[in-house]
């Protein structure tokens, strides 16, 4: 007996020293969270996209120090026009001038999700927006008006709109259409507006133009209840291109803004190195 609790005695000292731990299995959640909050390498999902983010707002943003908000940023987007025709009046909307501003300079966004799936080789992305507040000049134009003078027609009197998104998210599906060629890589893009935690549109100085601009005016305008109808109707389709138009603008711009960096992530977990010339 002596003799074997030696053997054992000598066999243990004999180990290499190496220390264990017991640690719990991350979920999946909690995985995914520590790789965005905390890019490990330049070559993490997130990353990049996080990158060209806060390019943006380097870059593209202009502070805006008012005495209502002193550290608001605000993303112009020049060169950018909606325009619908509406169905409740004879009437072609558009809006102009358009600018997106957000409460602070760093934190107005989260990427939510970011995840490669090598059996389908796409990559899926999910952005959150803390608070967005997006302005516009809408203003209307008449059809007959449009029609004779095309190049600058005429419009009814514009006002000023602004659409407040609380939480609300982008969508982003990419995958390659082709193996990439000469180094370049094609993908497609299939991105989705999440809708709002909370939503809330302001119009300023609007006077809408009557639909029966020939009834007499007066205290009592005499309205029918179609007709008084006919006018709610006309005024909340308004809003509603309003607030379609600019969502679909918010994904139009994103998409392009993240193009760059959802290609080379792509790339990357496809196994091809990602490299740029001088």
């Amino acid at each position: 007996m002596y003799g074997e609790s030696l053997i054992l005695f000598l066999l243990a000292m004999s180990l290499p020293d190496n220390g264990y731990g017991i640690t719990r299995p991350l979920k999946q959640a909690s995985r995914d969270a520590r790789v965005i909050d905390k890019p490990a390498a330049p070559d993490r999902c997130a990353f990049r996209i996080e990158t060209t983010l806060e390019s943006m707002r380097r870059n593209s943003f202009a502070n805006t120090i008012t005495s209502s908000s002193p550290h608001s940023t605000t993303l112009d987007f020049a060169g950018y026009t909606l325009h619908k025709p509406l169905r409740t009046a004879p009437y072609d909307m558009y809006v102009t001038s358009m600018h997106v501003r957000m409460p602070g300079k760093t934190g107005w966004y989260r990427v939510d999700r970011c995840h490669f799936d090598p059996v389908n080789t796409s990559l899926e992305t999910q952005l959150l927006f803390k608070d967005l507040t997006i302005s516009g000049v809408v203003k209307l134009y008449e059809e007959s008006a449009v029609l004779r003078a095309p190049v600058q027609p005429p419009s009814a009197d514009g006002c000023n709109m602004t659409l407040r998104l609380r939480r609300a998210g982008l969508g982003i599906t990419a995958y390659p259409r082709h193996a990439p060629r000469g180094g370049v890589l094609d993908i497609t893009m299939l991105s989705r507006f999440m809708e709002p935690d909370f939503l809330s549109m302001y119009a300023y100085g609007c006077q809408l133009p009557r639909l029966n601009p020939n009834r007499e005016s007066g205290v009592d305008d005499g309205s029918s209840a179609p007709e008084r109808r006919q006018n709610s109707d006309f005024t909340q389709e308004v809003e509603d291109v309003f607030v379609r138009g600019i969502q679909s603008l918010l994904v139009t711009y994103m998409e392009k803004q993240l193009q760059p960096a959802l290609t080379d992530t792509l790339m990357m977990n496809m196994g091809y190195t990602v490299s740029y010339g001088r």
